[in-house]
């Protein structure tokens, strides 16, 4: 039975992880400079966008998932898969952090002069 007036959020939710695995697909396949750069935290969004609609619409009936507030169907997802994905992406050379502090590689400044 379609419920497009309860359900419209699925739809929104499909259509994120459809364009982020698009566009993760496509990073592999033009493998243009820095593609893996665009490829691993797109094909990781779409992944987490697949899982925050399956438990936003399944949450209510699965054990353990089913003691959980509203809330957390949306945001445990994300809490799980972005630190994963920042995991892959360090892992692989690919997360600059440029640090604030002074005389550290990286940072711009001398050490002992002020920035």
């Amino acid at each position: 039975m379609l419920r497009f007036a309860e359900d419209w959020h699925l739809l929104v939710i499909g259509a994120v992880a459809f364009g982020a695995g698009s566009l993760g697909y496509l990073a592999r396949r033009r493998r243009r400079s820095g593609w893996l750069r665009v490829h691993v935290p797109a094909m990781g969004g779409a992944y987490v966008a697949l899982f925050t609609g399956f438990y936003v619409d399944n949450g209510r009936h699965l054990p353990l998932w089913d003691r959980l507030p509203t809330l957390a169907y949306w945001l445990l997802p994300s809490l799980v898969g972005a630190p994963l994905i920042l995991r892959a992406l360090s892992r692989r050379g690919l997360l600059r952090v440029r640090s604030a502090m002074p005389g550290r590689p990286g940072s711009g400044v001398q050490p002992g002069r002020p920035g």
